[in-house]
């Protein structure tokens, strides 16, 4: 995914090339060409100089630096959001738990997935 997308679906302001591919999110120390990182305490800024990191997420106040930026007023929530873009929860399998309790009424869709000890009462749709 280009930096740029990411930017905009982030909401941030982009600093330099939005063309460049990112591919995930990483921490600082572990980032690599083609990763997505960010600094939000300005003890770790120094780190930015030796990273390999192809961008970083940064808050909109801190020093201009050499790689593209995201800038932002929250550098931990955009992290986050970041994350989600890159990395989605499993989706939980469709089925009822032999645990489950189901009201005789409810009326459950193939899709639906209902985990161990759930209950679904009287009238319930999913």
């Amino acid at each position: 995914m280009k930096l740029g997308e990411i930017a905009a679906r982030l909401g941030c302001e982009l600093a330099g090339d939005g063309s460049v591919g990112i591919e995930r999110v990483i921490g600082i120390d572990e980032a690599g060409p083609g990763d997505l990182t960010f600094v939000a305490n300005p003890r770790y800024t120094k780190r930015l100089r030796t990273t390999r990191a192809s961008a970083v997420i940064l808050d909109r106040k801190a020093p201009a630096v050499e790689i593209p930026s995201l800038r932002t007023e929250n550098p931990y929530l955009a992290f986050a959001r970041a994350i989600e873009i890159f990395y989605r929860p499993p989706e939980p399998p469709p089925g009822i738990d032999p645990t489950a309790i189901i009201a005789e009424d409810a009326r459950i869709g193939p899709a639906a997935s209902i985990g161990s000890y759930c209950v679904v009462g009287a009238g319930c749709v999913l």
